[in-house]
């Protein structure tokens, strides 16, 4: 996400609204049982892109894992959209394609930790 800058010469003061919503597969039953408030509130926290590598890591500081990329897979099935035009399956596509092109992952031959490929 990105929030576009305010300037003195433009705008004195600039508001932003950010709507904080639960994207999890719905299930009957679940909606109101506390039991499920973790399930509710932390089903995205897998999803995470590490911005170096522009692809799914284990967190946003983490490498990027080559062998999980089956578990994202797996998830997003369940997953209704993220945004509007966004799904979990694309953040899949994105980090297989930089898998494609030549990325590598920890664990795989040729990985260095502080690498950074395009």
């Amino acid at each position: 996400m990105t929030l576009p800058p305010s300037t003195w010469t433009w705008h004195r003061e600039i508001e932003y609204r950010i709507e904080v919503v639960s994207i999890y597969p719905h299930r009957d039953g679940i909606e109101n049982d506390p039991r499920y408030d973790g399930y509710r509130r932390d089903f995205l926290s897998m999803f995470q892109l590490n911005p170096r590598r522009r692809a799914l890591a284990n967190n946003s500081a983490s490498d990027a894992t080559p062998i999980t990329l089956f578990e994202y897979a797996m998830m997003a099935e369940h997953l209704p959209p993220l945004a509007p035009g966004l799904t979990a399956f694309d953040l899949v596509r994105q980090t297989l394609e930089r898998y494609i092109g030549g990325m590598t992952g920890y664990g795989m031959t040729g990985y260095l930790l502080l690498q950074c490929e395009v």
